[in-house]
């Protein structure tokens, strides 16, 4: 019997690494803002591929500390219901955007292309985050 093939692209959760106060920089370098959430989503990459994650996100009754979490998470956002179960399935770090005026922000896993040291580094710019 053969062993599964593992694929690292797809095995890797990036925002397992991630921590609160770390500084997020866009794919040309600039710095745009500091890690102020990280939620780890309702499935990983592998299980999502897989198929083995749940169909939707459907409300459950989480502890007290998730349920206030989820509430923060989006106490303050009008995101359609498709964007924020798409948030809550697969997670997501909300950035506290750098500059008086600027809007923060929600950064999908497939957004980030490297978690080092204090530094989280993206392969997408400041336009293409969603918008909270």
């Amino acid at each position: 019997m053969e062993s599964p093939t593992v694929n690292p692209a797809k095995d890797y959760n990036p925002l397992e690494q991630a921590k609160e106060g770390m500084k997020v920089y866009d794919r040309d370098g600039n710095e745009i803002g500091t890690v102020d959430r990280v939620y780890l989503g309702e499935v990983s990459p592998k299980q999502d591929e897989m198929g083995k994650g749940p169909a939707t996100v459907e409300p459950r009754q989480p502890t007290n500390e998730v349920t206030d979490v989820l509430r923060r998470a989006f106490s303050n956002d009008d995101l359609p219901e498709v964007l924020r179960n798409r948030l809550l399935r697969n997670g997501f770090l909300h950035m506290d955007a750098k500059g008086i005026l600027a809007p923060d922000r929600y950064v999908l896993p497939d957004q980030i292309a490297s978690v080092s040291g204090d530094r989280i580094t993206l392969r997408a710019s400041r336009q293409e985050l969603i918008k909270t």
